[in-house]
């Protein structure tokens, strides 16, 4: 029974090399590599790694076994039970796609490449007989190779992950060089033991192959537990404080004061060209838009999201050196405009953008009064396991293969690891900033009334998604990213139909104010200046303010005005804070103004020692009008 028993498997050295193979390749698809990213982006992910512990576990087990059992099946050289194996599995596949809801966009492709490979195992057979299992083990061997290399050494060219659709198929140099480098390594052990076997000299790979994959995956586990020896970990969504599970939630944005109201809206990458192509294709907006003026002469302090949000909210700027992680908790630890108010006798409610201005609902718990109770979260199954497979064998593949697999992810991924338990799901302000949070609130604002029973005066900051995203270029003829910053438009035109039907509208004081303009890294080239200017939008309607949109190209403003701005608004001392938009519009003439130039980090593909810093590169300081290049001067940091 024994002997019998010993027969099913493979001798020895082959079936170790089996079990390394499986273990290795489920281990860095659904262990190394997810960990590795979370752990230099751990805010992306939104909860903590023990939330993302026991799904990978399971993902890791399930591919171990099945490729384990694929293996042993292949290694038996016989045609039957690998077709049927192969065959099984795309039919599984499509049974767990139609229940999880996963890989619905490339199920056709998976099911396609389980086919396929039943008909080249058929045609392997054919040809090789008896050393079918070795040229398929060999294969597999080269191609775990060339994933680990890639991983490490291949990727320097990999772009950020912005919402903003990457093109990694374009037929570079460098991206062909990397194509058949990648085609080579894989290559290499087959091409080894062809050459061995046509010299009658025999090639024990399997000891060799073995040996290899151990080294990595040690690699592995040393990499991911040096990194995450150095890595100060903020809270995840999962890691409730004494006051248990909460989320941010828009009903308080229902309640307004027939007293006073003023509300801040940040909206991602509002571009100045932006709003002017906008405000000429869609004229409904110049009276939805009642009571406000767009100033176009307008700046950011910053070119990316973060750390403009954070400073602006704060007033603490970033210092050269600190993790992000430490800023934001340094940044919150600070008094600042949000305290003010608050003490003045305003309801504070904050919708801000987990991944660039917050590390921790802590940071923010004391100063906003949106916080609500909620039962916990689980694993959004489905969209889980598809986003964390995408964005592994993404990293892993070459360059002409990764938009494949990496162009639906946006910043916001990790909003779709989760579902809340709550009575009102729609009413959930999800942590990152996406199109679907701006679409929620619209939903929410559009099904609900507003009131006017706020017994204080009512404050809020809400960030939309803006620019980032949209449709390709050309489409009816307006550039890339407008459409997505027009759905955030008609979000708050909604919000401000339902304040004018309760008579709020008029007192309240609105400001819109774009977190940056539209520039991106491969834009930066500090030192020599912009081929463009980058002008930042800003909006404001102040309390009373009625009439059609109106345009100034004139006033020269910045972001750094915006907190002593909502003080002046409410009739608070802010001198502390400098001047207010207020005060340039009364004519108080203001300084030239600045923005910071900062080597940008987001999402960090390759294990860099700065991956979660930001270098100073400098700063552009502004004299007169921003829209004329020669006015940015730049001064190396």
């Amino acid at each position: 029974m024994l002997q019998k028993l010993k027969s099913l498997f493979p001798p020895k050295w082959k079936m170790a090399a089996i079990i390394s193979i499986s273990f290795s390749t489920a281990f860095m698809v659904f262990i190394y590599s997810p960990f590795d990213i979370f752990l230099h982006n751990p805010t992306a992910f939104v909860v903590s790694w023990r939330f993302l512990l026991p799904p990978l576990l399971v993902a890791f087990l399930f591919l171990f076994i099945s490729m384990l059992t694929l293996l042993l099946f292949v290694s038996r050289n016989k045609t039957n039970p690998v077709v049927i194996m192969l065959l099984s599995g795309g039919l599984v596949f499509v049974l767990i796609s139609i229940m999880f809801q996963m890989f619905a966009a490339i199920s056709i492709y998976i099911i396609t490449a389980f086919v396929v490979a039943a008909l080249v195992w058929i045609l392997l057979l054919s040809i090789l007989k008896e050393k079918s299992f070795d040229v398929f083990l060999l294969t597999v061997w080269g191609l775990l190779i060339s994933t680990y290399v890639q991983i490490l050494f291949l990727n320097g060219d990999m772009t950020a992950i912005t919402g903003a659709f990457p093109e990694y198929r374009t037929l570079t140099l460098n991206r062909i060089i990397n194509a058949l480098l990648w085609v080579i390594i894989t290559a290499l052990p087959l091409c080894l033991w062809g050459i061995l076997r046509k010299k009658k000299k025999e090639f024990r790979y399997e000891k060799v192959l073995v040996l290899s994959v151990s080294i990595f995956v040690v690699m592995q586990i040393t990499g991911l537990i040096s990194t995450a020896a150095t890595v100060d970990l903020p809270r995840g969504y999962d890691e409730y404080g004494e006051e248990g599970p909460q989320f941010i939630s828009y009903e308080p944005a229902l309640n307004l004061s027939s007293e006073q109201n003023i509300m801040v809206f940040i909206i991602d990458k509002m571009d100045v060209e932006f709003l002017r192509e906008i405000f000429t294709g869609y004229t409904d907006f110049h009276e939805k838009l009642d009571g406000f003026t767009f100033y176009e002469n307008s700046v950011a302090e910053f070119f990316d999201t973060f750390p403009s949000t954070v400073s602006m909210l704060t007033q603490h700027y970033y210092r050269e050196g600190l993790t992000i992680a430490e800023y934001w908790a340094e940044a919150w630890a600070q008094y600042n405009v949000i305290d003010t108010i608050r003490e003045h006798g305003f309801t504070t409610n904050l919708y801000l953008d987990y991944l660039s201005t917050y590390g921790t609902i802590d940071d923010i718990r004391s100063r906003t009064d949106n916080l609500r109770g909620y039962g916990g979260i689980r694993v959004n199954t489905g969209t889980f396991y598809s986003t964390i497979a995408r964005l592994s064998l993404g990293r892993a593949a070459p360059y002409l293969m990764k938009n494949f697999l990496l162009s639906t992810i946006t910043p916001a991924f990790g909003n779709s690891f989760i579902s809340y338990y709550t009575h009102d799901y729609r009413s959930v302000h999800h942590p990152v900033v996406s199109s679907h949070t701006d679409w929620q609130f619209h939903q929410y604002i559009y099904h609900n009334d507003l009131t006017t029973d706020s017994d204080k005066r009512f404050f809020s900051v809400m960030h939309l998604n803006g620019a980032h995203g949209g449709v390709p270029e050309g489409v009816r003829g307006i550039p890339r990213n407008i459409p997505g910053l027009v759905a955030s438009l008609d979000v708050l035109c909604t919000y401000f139909e339902k304040m004018k039907e309760i008579g709020v509208y008029d007192n309240t004081t609105i400001f819109i104010v774009g977190d940056h303009g539209a520039s991106s890294e491969s834009e930066k080239d500090y030192g020599s200046g912009w081929n463009t200017p980058v002008l930042s939008g800003t909006l404001i309607k102040p309390a009373g303010g009625s009439g059609v949109l109106k345009f100034d190209t004139v006033t020269e403003i910045s972001n750094r005005y915006l907190a002593a701005s909502i003080l002046d608004a409410a009739n608070i001392p802010y001198e502390w804070l400098g001047q207010s938009y207020f005060d340039i519009f009364d004519g108080n003439v203001p300084p030239y103004r600045v923005v910071y130039g900062l080597e940008h980090w987001w999402t960090a593909w390759v294990d860099n020692a700065s991956s979660g810093t930001l270098i100073y590169r400098g700063h552009y300081e502004i004299n007169g009008d921003a829209a004329v290049p020669a006015n940015w001067r730049f001064i190396p940091s």
